[in-house]
């Protein structure tokens, strides 16, 4: 039983390296297609024996292709973010675009003027629901980095609290500055 599958075995891996070593070798007679040859000047040659064989139109063609390429403009940097929802801040023919990280100058509390280092704040909408014969109001407020759904007396980043909830409105206190400001629904 084992020389019958030493047979088959040593069989199997001769047939393998003749077929590998058939691979490579070239065929006799006449070979088509240019031969490849390595390195830069290789590849020099290669391209002229390829252009022996073409079409003269097809050469004017390339040419012309390979002139409009070196005259088009390279491709800008893209300042678009895929990680980050909204537009980019670069400017364009003098006009700055909308970036989402920046308030706009509509953006700002109604009350009294921002405080410097307040983020950007928009109220989103305003649910209600009737608990045991009251009305409790959920604001959504969205900052640039998160969204919160808060109640009267909850407080946002730490830092804000929420003092009054009406239909269209929210009555925060800051913290830190200890000021008011309100946000209303557009």
């Amino acid at each position: 039983m084992a020389i019958p599958r030493v047979l088959l075995i040593v069989g199997a891996v001769g047939g393998l390296t003749a077929w590998v070593i058939a691979q490579g070798s070239p065929v006799s007679g006449r070979q088509e297609g240019p031969s490849v040859a390595r390195g830069a000047a290789g590849a020099s040659t290669t391209r002229q024996a390829a252009s022996a064989s073409r079409d003269p139109a097809f050469d004017v063609e390339v040419d012309r292709l390979r002139t409009g390429v070196s005259v088009m403009p390279s491709p800008s940097a893209s300042g678009r973010n895929p990680f980050r929802f909204g537009a980019t801040s670069r400017r364009r023919d003098g006009v700055a675009a909308y970036d989402s990280a920046t308030p706009a100058a509509h953006e700002t509390p109604e009350a009294g003027t921002a405080a410097a280092d307040r983020p950007p704040m928009q109220l989103l909408g305003v649910a209600a629901d009737e608990s045991g014969g009251s009305l409790v109001r959920t604001a959504v407020i969205a900052t640039p980095h998160q969204l919160y759904l808060v109640r009267e007396g909850q407080q946002i980043a730490f830092r804000f609290q929420v003092t009054r909830i009406s239909s269209d409105a929210v009555e925060l206190r800051d913290l830190v500055g200890d000021d008011t400001f309100q946000l209303a629904l557009r």
